[in-house]
């Protein structure tokens, strides 16, 4: 006999957003089948309705990696998880922030304006949350250059991305701006072993700033 209550479960995961099969979903509600408790919910893709069991095992019920997020609309995001005590167990509303850091470059490659704040992505793009994609160093660079993208992550802890204000793209540590891109090479302007480390291991060259 399953331990949780419907209700229980409902408090956790209704209307909260999972990774199902790869794809994502939106619980809707909660049932009990023979003892064992079963989930209905909706296809971020294609609105198909869905019925399954808490214990699939393509059934991913933890919330996403946090960090750096590139988007196939040739944009990043910045998506962290709110600090504070929270039922939700999975991706809603009440318990993600999203930092907009481009969002006036956005024009460059049309991609949709998202309000810096608690506001949630299209549905459409959640599956990229779940799977997230990241460019080799030399891609990112040539995606900028190209103008492809106005951002874009090397993983969820460093990116690079053109700001108006600056001459070069500029490399994040996090929500840091820490570096200039100057061609491939990366100038660092600030003392940080963390960022060096991080870039080393990514095979990135880099040189202070003098």
């Amino acid at each position: 006999m399953y331990k949780k209550t419907a209700d229980d479960l409902r408090i956790e995961y209704s209307d909260t957003i999972v990774s199902y099969r790869k794809v994502a979903h939106q619980i809707g509600d909660v049932e009990f089948k023979g003892g064992k408790p079963y989930f209905k919910m909706v296809n971020l893709e294609n609105s198909k309705i869905a019925t399954v069991s808490i214990d699939d095992e393509d059934l991913i019920l933890k919330f996403p990696s946090t960090g750096w997020f590139n988007f196939s609309d040739g944009f990043s995001l910045y998506i962290n998880r709110l600090d504070k005590r929270q039922w939700r167990r999975t991706l809603c509303n009440s318990n993600v922030y999203i930092s907009e850091h481009f969002s006036e470059e956005r024009a460059y490659v049309r991609a949709p304006s998202i309000t810096d704040g608690k506001k949630l992505i299209p549905y459409a793009l959640y599956s990229e949350i779940f799977n997230p994609k990241y460019f080799q160093w030399e891609e990112a660079v040539e995606s900028l250059r190209s103008g492809e993208r106005v951002a874009a992550a090397i993983n969820n802890n460093i990116l690079i991305g053109y700001k108006k204000i600056f001459r070069h793209p500029i490399l994040f540590y996090n929500q840091h701006a820490v570096a200039e891109v100057v061609n491939k090479s990366v100038k660092i302007t600030e003392h940080n072993l963390a960022l060096r480390e991080s870039l080393d291991d990514n095979g990135i060259k880099y040189h202070e700033a003098i």
